[in-house]
């Protein structure tokens, strides 16, 4: 079964001017941050939960499918777990077309992550501590990508998920680390330029 959430359109007011070096530097350290963190976050969640690695979590969900929709999906589908680490090497656009993109998607995992919440499925106190830090740093990434952008909000378009997923909150979390590796990537391409 698919899941949907209705919310708007992520609007995009930000003017043509270049991006803020400060403002950019410190959006890459904090998504470089924030990925870590989760990683960290899941890694140990992982082990005291169900004693798994992330390459074994991730090896075991490999044909599940979580459907979740958002504007990086196709880029999701590329970031590869190589020697413990997630890596994306895709293409990188110009900030016109990457930052909607970006912002939208942030938009996506930070509700969704949100409403895995609400939903009550994570009764455990390792659940909900785990959750509820990783929450927060989606939040974060989406605070810093609304700077950059020079807005100050952005509404969360509408998208769709497979509620059904076998592990849906290990899910969550992989798509969101993997959300943010590209971002990263976009980021520090843009740092380079």
């Amino acid at each position: 079964m698919i899941g949907t959430s209705t919310r708007g359109k992520c609007a995009r007011k930000m003017s043509n001017a270049p991006l803020n070096a400060a403002l950019l530097r410190n959006a890459f350290e904090v998504v470089q941050d924030t990925k870590e963190a989760i990683i960290c976050l899941t890694d140990e969640w992982l082990d005291y939960t169900c004693n798994k690695t992330m390459e074994q979590a991730l090896h075991e969900t490999k044909l599940h499918r979580l459907y979740l929709e958002h504007p990086l999906k196709n880029e999701v589908a590329q970031v590869q777990f190589i020697d413990k680490a997630f890596e994306y090497h895709g293409e990188v656009g110009g900030v016109d077309q990457e930052m909607p993109r970006i912002l939208a998607a942030l938009n996506v995992l930070d509700d969704f992550v949100k409403h895995l919440k609400l939903t009550g499925e994570f009764a455990s106190a390792s659940r909900e501590y785990t959750h509820k830090h990783i929450s927060e740093k989606v939040s974060h990434n989406v605070v810093k990508a609304l700077e950059l952008s020079q807005l100050e909000e952005c509404a969360t378009p509408d998208y769709k998920f497979n509620e059904r997923h076998a592990t849906l909150q290990f899910a969550a979390y992989a798509e969101t680390i993997k959300v943010l590796t590209i971002v990263e990537r976009i980021y520090g391409k843009w740092t380079e330029d």
